[in-house]
């Protein structure tokens, strides 16, 4: 029986399905109204989802990707922002677009970049754990910030890696 549970454990791990402890860990109401008074201070337009606890976002940004969907998640212990790009990465260019996901998270510290191998989703994510303390508007204004200014920053130089199969080396170091 315990063979067993840790097979389904370790099948859930390998699919991306987090724990029945992170799903069920709920926000505390005072995490939810601090972020939506965050939201509503910046004049942004959201949508709330309360069966998960998701904040959703759209954003213009000023590269080729255009337009991405921010969700900001919330956690009892932690709150984290992803930024989904629009860009599907196919599987020829996904060893390039790791390579050139590797050299830039190597430098950046508030936020990173992550690649689904197995369906080619590509995202920028910040996090914060919370225990005990939550975060003011500043703190989330950089969850927010960051991984958006990450993603706007690199859009064009991600395209050409993950849809023209630029090489990756050659990008990141033009880029710097």
């Amino acid at each position: 029986m315990k063979k067993l549970l840790c097979l389904l454990l370790l099948a859930g791990l390998m699919l991306g399905i987090p724990p029945a402890s992170a799903q069920e860990a709920a926000a505390p109401q005072e995490l939810i109204d601090l972020v939506r008074e965050y939201l509503d201070s910046q004049n942004l337009i959201y949508r709330f989802d309360e069966k998960f606890t998701t904040y959703d976002l759209q954003y213009e940004l000023d590269s080729q990707l255009s337009q991405v969907e921010a969700v900001m998640w919330l956690y009892d212990d932690m709150v984290f922002v992803d930024v989904s790009s629009p860009i599907k990465v196919a599987k020829e260019y996904r060893d390039a677009t790791g390579k050139l996901l590797n050299l830039i998270n190597k430098s950046s510290y508030y936020a990173y970049f992550v690649l689904d191998y197995e369906d080619g989703e590509l995202l920028c994510r910040s996090t914060q754990m919370i225990n005990g303390t939550l975060p003011g508007h500043g703190e989330l204004n950089d969850l927010l910030n960051w991984p958006l200014s990450l993603m706007e920053a690199w859009g064009n130089d991600l395209l050409k890696v993950s849809t023209q199969g630029a090489d990756p080396l050659e990008v990141y170091q033009a880029h710097e």
